[in-house]
């Protein structure tokens, strides 16, 4: 049976799930994507159409099936191999996020057709989960748990 596992990539991370209740602990990534032989960005990973995923609780030793459905917001620091911001030839918007309980600040990077450049144009692209990208983490916040979104005022 070993020769059926597939090779994965541990990433530490901190889930928030259900009616507010937090876990930290380890998801794993497959070792290469369908595109090349890298490990896929996290982000499109979150947004690959299983409903499920695997989860190591830090109390636990075997795993746990968390529905992504009930999955708000996942912290992933930027030390583990998330993958990196930049898409091809990225739109950045510095942006606020609220969901109830939290908001973050960070950057949001997406690559959209020029003419649907805007945050909105991207808030309403197909994804479950929006990447918003920290100096030390990268937040994966499901869709439809965010309140409001805008960009800082200009100083």
């Amino acid at each position: 049976m070993e020769d059926l596992r597939v090779p994965t990539v541990k990433l530490d991370c901190q889930i928030l799930y259900g009616q507010g209740q937090e876990m930290s602990g380890w998801i794993f990534l497959p070792a290469s994507s369908h595109a090349n032989q890298a490990p896929p960005r996290a982000e499109d990973w979150f947004n690959e159409p299983s409903l499920f995923f695997a989860f190591i609780p830090q109390n636990r030793t075997r795993a746990v099936l968390l529905s992504k459905e009930h999955v708000q917001h996942v912290r992933i620091p930027v030390t583990s191999d998330a993958g990196t911001i930049w898409t091809e030839n990225p739109v950045v918007r510095r942006a606020y996020v609220e969901c109830e309980g939290f908001k973050i600040e960070g950057d949001v990077a997406f690559a959209l057709p020029e003419n649907q450049s805007r945050l909105i144009d991207f808030l309403n692209a197909a994804g479950r989960f929006v990447g918003v990208w920290q100096e030390d983490s990268l937040h994966l916040i499901r869709r439809d748990a965010i309140v409001k979104v805008y960009e800082p005022e200009e100083a």
